[in-house]
């Protein structure tokens, strides 16, 4: 029993240390520094600039598997034209609801 208990003590000993550099990352409501973009990205971007320029429809909606960036490409966008006085932006994540 003393074996393990040392064992486990060791353990203890690196949880000081750490392999996540950000664990805030796992916060839903982290907006990274960064954004890696993807070919579905650029799609998207085509579309808001239509939106924005021709007033075409009024709502957008990403879909998509987990993991594939939804989120931080819907909160990034939010960022983006949150600063033009003639959009109201909103964004929900539909796993709040």
């Amino acid at each position: 029993m003393n074996k393990a208990r040392n064992s486990f003590e060791k353990l203890l000993d690196y949880s000081n240390s750490t392999i996540m550099f950000n664990p805030k990352v796992f916060d839903i409501n982290f907006t990274p520094s960064e954004v890696i973009e993807r070919s579905e990205t650029k799609e998207l971007y085509n579309s808001l600039v239509s939106f924005i320029k021709y007033k075409v429809g009024n709502h957008i909606l990403l879909t998509g598997p987990p993991g594939t960036g939804k989120t931080v490409t819907a909160q990034w966008v939010k960022i983006f034209l949150s600063d033009r006085p003639d959009l109201l932006v909103h964004y929900v994540n539909c796993n709040d609801k």
